[in-house]
């Protein structure tokens, strides 16, 4: 999914004509591409170099169709290059450095201040840009542990489909013996890939794969520790930028993994003593993080207790910085209602990821929304969900609201982000942080519709936080005639939460934490409803850190926001007929209240 983050911006590169100067790039065409791999590569555009009178220049020749983008420049000096890619409000560079050893290959950074991928400029005959990058042929020792790996997917695809008790006793077996042997022989397969392939991508390919299997094969210190040693080697062929984010990201996953804390301490030791202030802010905070966790784990805690101390002043260099730039525009403010009878409160409902760089517009977008208009006029909803990866801010009633929305538009709710306003999808779509005002603009026309809208169901309650304890009474009046299936739901939503996930945004706002009653709601059975709903934070908080803890797959960030603070009691009156809300409330749960 990450490397799908710039399709819709390094589409087209438009044809231009650049020069640098101390040239080393031999005369020809070559052909950018970018991937979290060398097996999974994306084919940006093909430019041609010309030298003369020790100058060269580039031009595009052919490039990816798809939304524009400028070729903004393109440098050579001594044996370092550079590409900058410009469009659609994002910058996106290409540093590489050229290897005598292959002059026809050259890897580098490829990315922007947020994410980084490995970059390849590579020789090419042609002068049109492949559709499909084709990886280099592996060697037989990893394509015998992409076969065990692939027995085991096929079983369990084969134990999901099964219908029969017999077909499902054979499925389970089955899975469990391709299992066993990917136990057994995976190992095997990818150490020997790297002793007889040292030289080939597919090394350091397998040293990840083994990385990540350390906890499973009771791997010792020492192999972790060589493994690590390799992949940051293979990572600093593709330069400093790259190498020292890629460095986070292997303390990150190793200092995650328990018992190997000792082999992560070493490399963030050597890591923090070479950072120096003019290192990105992000890479900094990651490996401090990643390095107290590990001191606290050797049991240094003096230690831990300084690399806090730095890790909480980067951190709100960071926070007041992202406060100062998101969103990257002025919202506009809501004018008011045009009719006199307009009464309906519009509620927008946001099914979002922290993982999820395409949510990084609809994300900002919403907040912009908190800005322009009062909550008595706009209900904002956020619910995340663990697409494309896990995310602790789910939890069982995000997935609940999701199945709700999914049984009754089953082509329209399929991915994040996904929008809903008043029960009706709309503004569908989401892009990047240079997307965020077009698709706050979108929001606003959609809701300034719906508030000109009357209805004459008419909410009123009283809310209390008093301890632990919440309580929510709910009045309505107004409710007839309109559906059989009418229900009141009570959702608590928290106003703020940090928590920096995959695509980077820092403040998540209005989550949905729980469902007082339940998901479900609660039925109405005359003209008015009268009705309590209570919860404990206590219980809210056990039941989040139950869930998070029993998930089937790794988290990759070890946060558990559970402050549980400056809570909203939002009310909705849905009709279930047809996903249609009537009328909402938000009511403010304040402590002593």
């Amino acid at each position: 999914m990450r490397s799908r983050i710039y399709a819709t911006f390094i589409a087209v590169i438009g044809a231009s004509c650049l020069s640098a100067a101390d040239a080393t790039l031999p005369d020809g065409n070559w052909q950018l591409s970018y991937g979290a791999s060398p097996l999974n590569l994306n084919a940006v555009c093909v430019i041609k170099t010309t030298t003369k009178d020790g100058k060269t220049t580039a031009e595009v020749v052919d490039s990816r169709v798809g939304f524009p983008a400028t070729f903004d420049s393109f440098t050579v000096k001594d044996q370092d290059i550079s590409i900058v890619l410009k469009g659609q409000g994002l910058t996106i560079r290409f540093d590489g450095i050229v290897n005598p050893k292959s002059p026809n290959e050259v890897k580098g950074f490829f990315g922007d201040d947020r994410l980084s991928f490995k970059g390849f400029l590579k020789a090419t005959m042609s002068d049109k840009v492949e559709a499909r990058v084709t990886p280099p042929e592996p060697p037989k020792e990893y394509a015998e542990y992409r076969k065990l790996a692939s027995d085991v997917v096929r079983a369990l695809q084969a134990q999901r489909t099964a219908t029969t008790e017999e077909e499902k006793e054979k499925a389970t077996k089955d899975l469990a013996d391709a299992q066993q042997k990917q136990k057994s022989e995976g190992s095997k397969f990818l150490t020997e890939t790297i002793a007889k392939h040292a030289d080939s991508p597919y090394a350091a390919i397998a040293a990840d794969e083994l990385l990540t299997l350390a906890p499973t094969s009771k791997a010792s210190i020492q192999d972790v520790t060589s493994w690590m040693n390799l992949l940051l080697a293979d990572a600093k062929s593709y330069g400093s930028v790259f190498s020292k984010r890629y460095q986070a990201t292997i303390a990150e996953k190793v200092v995650g993994m328990k018992g190997y804390e000792e082999a992560a301490l070493g490399l963030l030791t050597t890591a923090a003593a070479e950072l120096t202030d003019k290192d990105d802010l992000n890479v900094q905070a990651r490996l401090y993080k990643s390095l107290a966790k590990a001191q606290t784990a050797a049991g240094k805690k003096a230690d831990a207790a300084k690399t806090t101390d730095k890790l909480v002043a980067i951190e709100k260099k960071l926070d007041d910085e992202y406060k100062e730039k998101v969103p990257p525009f002025k919202p506009a403010m809501y004018a008011g209602r045009q009719a006199k009878d307009a009464n309906k409160v519009a509620v927008m409902e946001l099914f979002t990821g922290a993982q999820c760089p395409p949510c990084v517009a609809a994300d900002v977008g919403f907040d912009a929304l908190e800005k322009a208009y009062k909550h008595q006029d706009l209900v904002l909803i956020q619910y995340h969900m663990h697409i494309p990866g896990p995310d602790p801010l789910t939890n069982p009633t995000s997935e609940g609201r999701w199945a709700y929305y999914r049984k009754l538009f089953p082509q329209g709710v399929r991915g994040t982000p996904t929008t809903i306003f008043n029960g009706r999808i709309a503004a569908a779509g989401g892009g990047g942080m240079a997307q965020s005002q077009g698709k706050f603009n979108q929001y606003k026309e959609v809701i300034d519709e719906i508030l000109e809208e009357s209805t004459t169901v008419e909410i009123t309650g009283t809310s209390s936080l008093k301890g632990d304890d919440i309580a929510v009474n709910v009045n309505i009046k107004g409710l007839k005639g309109l559906s059989k299936e009418l229900k009141i739901r009570v959702l608590v939503v928290e106003e703020s939460i940090r928590y920096v996930g995959g695509n980077q945004l820092r403040f998540h706002h209005q989550v949905v934490r729980a469902a007082l009653g339940g998901v479900e709601g609660k039925s109405v059975t005359g003209d008015t409803f009268n009705g309590d709903f209570t919860g404990k934070i206590s219980e809210i908080k056990t039941e989040l850190e139950d869930y998070l803890t029993n998930f089937s797959r790794p988290f990759p960030n070890p946060d558990r926001p559970m402050d549980l603070v400056n809570l909203k009691a939002i009310v909705l009156v849905q009709d279930d007929v047809d996903g249609r809300i009537i009328q909402a409330q938000q009511f403010d749960l304040k402590a002593g209240k």
